[in-house]
């Protein structure tokens, strides 16, 4: 749970030089943990989206949409950012 708070937080404060670090360095101890639950992988993406690495956001997606292939949540996702 405190890794997933970190994440929110470093997620509100990347507009820093300090804040992107700190959340590409999140991102990648939380892709550790997430294992294979829907809502990990959804969050997963949407901050790699937000670090604007795309080809890893798809990758989650796919994790997710292979699971469930009418995940609206995924499918909003890839609707609405440019992969």
């Amino acid at each position: 749970m405190r890794v997933v708070l970190r994440c929110r937080l470093a997620l509100s404060q990347r507009q820093t030089p300090r804040g992107g670090k700190r959340l590409a360095d999140c991102w990648k101890t939380y892709r550790r943990r997430a294992g294979t639950q829907r809502v990990s992988r959804l969050f997963l993406a949407q901050g790699f989206v937000a670090l604007k690495s795309y080809d890893r956001a798809l990758e989650e997606l796919e994790r997710v949409r292979r699971a469930d292939r009418d995940s609206w949540e995924a499918l909003g996702l890839e609707a609405a950012n440019p992969f």
